[in-house]
């Protein structure tokens, strides 16, 4: 792909992911504030196309809590809520039909559940935090 059609396409994905979190800020606005938060932290250790991969994943997860769940506060979040999510996210369909692969899921599924208990440390619910981060794969 020539660099200018790849920037152009990077381009496009940024606006609609700047627009989907617009639309979830309307919604949820803890939801995006807290995992933003969390974006910066990842920011510190991981590379930059790490943290790219974490905020799309992050994003659909938002999107999941609010549609599905209708959780608008990621302090709310319970363990079953993410495990709900790992049997939501187990059944999405990708390109060709198919079902994200094993590692994708069970990576997915782990950032979510760490983005849900950091916020679970910082309300003083550890024992709830832990249990969210530690579902089973």
């Amino acid at each position: 792909m020539p660099a200018r059609a790849a920037q152009d396409s990077g381009q496009r994905a940024g606006s609609i992911a700047a627009a989907e979190w617009a639309r979830l800020q309307v919604t949820a606005p803890q939801v995006v504030l807290t995992i933003h938060r969390y974006l910066r932290q990842l920011g510190t250790f991981l590379a930059p196309r790490s943290v790219t991969a974490a905020e799309g994943a992050l994003r659909q997860f938002a999107r999941w809590l609010v549609t599905e769940a209708q959780i608008t506060a990621v302090a709310d979040i319970r363990r079953d809520d993410i495990e709900d999510y790992k049997v939501w996210l187990a059944a999405r369909p990708r390109g060709g039909g198919q079902t994200i692969t094993a590692e994708t899921h069970r990576q997915r599924v782990g950032l979510a559940g760490r983005a849900a208990a950091q916020s679970g440390h910082r309300r003083g619910h550890p024992q709830e935090a832990r249990a969210a981060a530690e579902v089973p794969r």
